[in-house]
């Protein structure tokens, strides 16, 4: 109740379409101190199927009251879904402004953000720009004020997180990877950290990354490995410098290079 607000108002109606026999035009408007929502489209009467879709909005004017958790200020969505219960997607576009994450903020982020789900898997995928964000500190300064970062990633039947693919650019900093399951079932990730100018890394912290590449004293790269297996320990984690990094197949046992 505190995180939508004390009362809502919702409203439902739906009315015959007099040009397409079978359909019938329907609409929601539902209210609340701290939440929006609107749709409108069509509904076939014989099996409530949507062929055509439908244009949904959902808006907050704080998201971190929405959530709990001190993420940002007003937030919207708005895109079509398509589908029915068993299978259905959400293709749109999503705004959040005076986005708090960590240590970096930033005015506004924007971009199409998708979900689809399927037989009990559920993906997400986006493209999302930062504008006016904050350079201060280690991570605004590899972040900057424009960075963005497209991803893919799914939750699985079982309940795993994948991360499919990320793709990263900042003032600073480039981060991209991807990742899969196995054959033996374990989720596998890998990927590269390249800091492309150390000199917007505070002096006390710079000389790290000036020693990861002693021939390019402004850059520095990582390469990263993850794995994580169904049950037992949660995740196991191996970096290094630029070149192959051994990993450890922690379903199997065995030594891998990536």
């Amino acid at each position: 109740m505190r995180r939508i607000g004390r009362t809502a108002r919702f409203g439902l109606a739906t009315v015959a379409d007099p040009e397409r026999p079978g359909f019938e035009a329907m609409a929601w408007d539902l209210r609340a101190e701290n939440f929006t929502s609107r749709a409108r489209g069509f509904v076939r009467s014989a099996d409530r199927a949507v062929p055509d879709g439908i244009r949904l909005n959902v808006a907050t004017p704080s998201l971190t009251r929405l959530t709990g958790a001190r993420l940002a200020g007003p937030a919207a969505w708005a895109g079509l879904f398509q589908g029915d219960a068993a299978a259905w997607s959400l293709d749109g576009a999503v705004s959040v402004r005076n986005l708090t994450a960590a240590s970096y903020s930033a005015a506004r982020l924007s971009g199409p953000l998708n979900v689809q789900v399927r037989d009990g898997r559920m993906a997400l995928d986006g493209d999302l720009a930062v504008q006016g964000g904050s350079r201060s500190g280690v991570i605004g300064g590899l972040l900057g004020a424009q960075p963005r970062v497209a991803f893919e990633s799914a939750r699985t039947p079982d309940g795993a997180f994948l991360l499919e693919d990320i793709d990263l650019r900042g003032q600073g900093l480039i981060v991209d990877g991807s990742g899969a399951r196995g054959m033996n079932g374990s989720l596998r990730f890998s990927g590269r950290a390249e800091v492309t100018d150390a000199r917007l890394v505070p002096p006390r912290r710079a000389r790290r990354f000036r020693r990861t590449h002693p021939r390019k004293p402004g850059r520095a790269r990582r390469a990263v490995a993850h794995h994580l297996r169904r049950t037992g320990p949660p995740l196991r984690h191996r970096h290094g410098r630029t070149g192959p990094v051994a990993g450890r197949d922690t379903a199997s046992g065995r030594h891998r290079r990536l």
